[in-house]
């Protein structure tokens, strides 16, 4: 089975993958964004502390290989059921 017939067999599985995907790209960053690297070492910070975040972006990427994995399983062939009633 192909990705064009997963798509055509199971509809929306495919596309919410995918937004799951992109999700987890756009959280990913935005966690970046908000860790800061020198936490304590100017006075007072409230935010996101380095190690905390980098423990996030890896939860997240770890994530993110799941769901790409589970995508790629969508349009394999073996093994596939067999047909019903058997012949």
């Amino acid at each position: 089975m192909s990705l064009r017939d997963s798509i055509g067999q199971m509809g929306w599985l495919p596309v919410a993958a995918l937004l799951v995907l992109l999700w987890t790209i756009v959280t990913a960053i935005n966690v970046t964004n908000l860790m800061d690297a020198y936490a304590g070492a100017s006075g007072p910070f409230t935010g996101q502390a380095f190690v905390g975040g980098a423990v996030g972006v890896l939860v997240l990427l770890g994530f993110a290989l799941s769901v790409a994995y589970v995508y790629g399983e969508m349009g394999e062939t073996e093994p596939a059921p067999e047909s019903f009633p058997p012949r």
